[in-house]
């Protein structure tokens, strides 16, 4: 899944192809193409360009397909097609990235395959991409690829992270303010890795009940105050993010893996959606809510209150003292007027 950035229009994969939904009304969204043979959807990235704010839609497929919609007055169009190799390899397209700075993607595959190409556009508005490099990792089912986030390397590397290399590792997410990647450690839990020495510097446990593990996407949430995982058995779990503390732990009702999940604010409201997996044609997506204010939230009016009545008060002692002030000086001149008055006489 996936999500515009304003956070309006709610982006699906799987068996159907992508799909769009309203995120207010829950409705379907017609798309621009149908698609027939392409494969399942397997990735989805949505971004909006610097060089054009409009909202695009990356969508890869299980027959290593990508093609890219973009957003053009309340309406989808598809601008671009393209399949991963010329000899039409299959190979499950599991993620993207993109770089504002270059205006280039970045893919990865179950098959090790990882790939950038740079988006050019050209000045009659079409959208063209140019393979920068392909490369195969050996012994490695990518799950999740990431454009360098420090400049201590060089501008164009790329980081791949999934199965069978290093361990177990599933979706991730890139807080690039903090220079930190949050990732699906499969067997210890959701964990930050940073990104300048390539260190774990916090896990959050979550007790395994399966021998089999698979990748689970984790979020960030609620302006990077929380971190929300999916789990291998129903549950969804939001841990406070600086005390690791568990905060809650949501249920889907049944005992399926929760690999899929997004989060972001509908109309100023933060929300997480996800979905489990399952085979077969039932597609279902679980949405939660914030109905409350966060508990810091009173505190810091409170406070607000507290501050705008100390600076009434002072506002109001510093006019009073400069009544006080000038009325003195006022009636030392009648005075010194009347003194003078009857000098003269």
């Amino acid at each position: 899944m996936a999500i515009t950035s304003d956070g309006q229009v709610l982006i699906t994969g799987g068996s159907e192809g992508t799909r769009l939904w309203s995120a207010r009304t829950f409705r379907e969204i017609q798309r621009p193409t149908e698609i027939t043979a392409r494969g399942d959807t397997t990735a989805l990235l949505c971004v909006r360009r610097v060089d054009e704010p409009v909202d695009v839609i990356y969508s890869g497929t299980s027959e290593g397909y990508f093609f890219c919609w973009r957003q053009r007055d309340n309406r989808w169009e598809e601008i671009v097609f393209r399949h991963i190799s010329n000899t039409k390899e299959k190979g499950d397209i599991t993620a993207f990235a993109w770089d504002d700075s270059s205006n280039r993607l970045a893919l990865c595959t179950t098959t090790g395959k990882v790939q950038v190409w740079g988006a050019v556009r050209h000045d009659s508005g079409q959208v063209y991409l140019n393979k920068v490099f392909s490369r195969r990792v050996s012994n490695l089912d990518a799950s999740g690829v990431l454009f360098d986030m420090g400049s201590h390397l060089r501008d164009k590397d790329v980081f791949v992270f999934g199965f069978n290399h290093t361990g177990p590792i599933g979706g991730i997410q890139a807080d690039a303010k903090k220079g930190l990647v949050l990732l699906d450690n499969s067997l210890a839990g959701p964990s930050f890795w940073r990104f300048h020495d390539q260190a774990v510097i916090k896990t959050y446990s979550i007790a395994r009940t399966r021998n089999h593990y698979r990748p689970k996407n984790v979020r960030l949430a609620d302006a990077g105050t929380t971190v929300v995982a999916g789990g291998d058995h129903g549950d969804l779990y939001v841990f406070d993010t600086h005390s690791g503390n568990r905060l809650e732990k949501l249920s889907i009702g049944t005992e399926e893996f929760v690999q899929v999940v997004i989060t972001a604010e509908v109309e100023d409201v933060p929300t997480i959606f996800a979905s489990p997996s399952r085979e077969g044609d039932r597609f279902e997506v679980m949405v939660w809510k914030r109905l409350a204010p966060k508990p810091m939230a009173a505190p810091s009016r409170l406070w607000e209150r507290i501050w705008s009545n100390l600076l009434r008060v002072l506002i109001l002692c510093c006019c009073v003292g400069f009544l006080v002030q000038n009325l003195q000086q006022v009636m030392g001149i009648v005075k010194a007027k009347r003194g003078g008055g009857g000098a003269a006489l």
